[in-house]
């Protein structure tokens, strides 16, 4: 054969992959629905898409992520009946919504619970493999944890102490049945409202106070519409990724690797980078004056840190495990003993 057909051979080779490679990534033989609530391009949605770029390299397309942004697909209780249904095979949960896999998680987000990040990172060591093996119990996969961050109060007029936060009119996700509960217990009067609704009720004045990162205060708007932080952090939100058991025991064991390597190692990057856009961010609202610092007098955060005590009591009385909340808690009491 001479050079002239080599070469045309070569080129007929490349031709044939390259259009395999196409219609591999056209026709994905596992195809992953993620719902979030994050908004597109924010950091959340763009590490799941630099892990699509990857996995789809990895596994010669057969296996691509689809993202749903900014809860078009619903709240975190309709995702979960859509996963169900087979319409998404995998979501971003906050603590709240991880309770709806395995109830008792909603422990980890109850407010105060964690005074740092560093509290957080010590009990998840601890308690990481724990909560896995219980989500997996309950026919999930848990891809990587993930985070908000600090939650502040963030209002129109000033909130700074347990008086002001009863004259105001701070958001309620509905749903959200621990932060009822801390309402109630420091009689203040919250108004319940979809999280998709926040930015319209600033607007409208229907609401006056909310509670969020700096980072997704600025992602979501909501620093257009209020004025003040409180300098107190109220809790840390977290998350997880978590994808239907049978979605991912579907694919082949590498695969399966792959996917869970590329998520946790990703996030685990991206976790310390949301610590860092949260101090920045904050940083950033100040100096340009969209925001002033209240302090919250040491009275007043003892008022709070007792009510929340008393909330975390009652629930884990009546609705959550009493044994997993004073084990989170020794875990916390150990850390801060150190």
């Amino acid at each position: 054969m001479n050079k002239r057909n080599i070469l045309i051979m070569f080129f007929i080779f490349i031709f044939i992959v390259s259009n395999i490679l196409i219609l591999s990534a056209n026709n994905p033989k596992y195809l992953i629905k993620i719902a979030t609530d994050s908004p597109d391009n924010s950091i959340w949605v763009n590490g799941i898409k630099e892990i699509n770029r990857a996995i789809s390299q990895k596994t010669n397309g057969e296996v691509q992520i689809d993202i749903y942004t900014g809860g078009t697909m619903g709240s975190q209780s309709t995702v979960l009946k859509k996963i169900k249904l087979g319409q998404v095979n995998a979501a971003t949960f906050s603590s709240g919504g991880l309770g709806l896999i395995y109830h008792d998680f909603a422990i980890m987000g109850f407010p105060m619970i964690f005074q740092s990040y560093e509290e957080y990172d010590y009990v998840r060591g601890k308690m990481g493999s724990f909560f896995e093996k219980k989500f997996e119990e309950n026919n999930y996969v848990l891809l990587s944890w993930t985070e908000v961050g600090l939650i502040y109060i963030f209002s129109k007029k000033k909130v700074n102490s347990v008086v002001t936060l009863q004259n105001a009119k701070p958001l309620l996700i509905d749903g959200d049945k621990i932060s009822s509960a801390l309402f109630k217990e420091v009689n203040a009067n919250p108004v319940p409202i979809q999280l998709s609704d926040v930015l319209t009720g600033l607007q409208t004045g229907a609401i006056d106070t909310v509670f969020s990162t700096p980072y997704t205060l600025i992602l979501t708007q909501w620093h257009s519409r209020v004025k003040y932080m409180a300098d107190t952090p109220i809790t840390l939100m977290i998350g997880a990724i978590m994808i239907d058991k049978k979605t991912f025991y579907s694919m082949p064991s590498s695969y399966q690797r792959d996917l869970k390597s590329l998520f946790q190692t990703t996030f685990e990057k991206l976790n310390q980078k949301i610590r860092v856009y949260n101090k920045s961010s904050l940083e950033g609202l100040k100096k340009r004056g969209q925001i002033t610092v209240l302090p919250v007098d040491q009275k007043d955060t003892a008022i709070f840190t007792n009510a929340c005590i008393k909330v975390a009591n009652q629930l884990t009385e009546r609705d959550y495990s009493r044994n997993l909340l004073n084990l989170i808690r020794k875990y916390t009491d150990e850390y801060r003993r150190k």
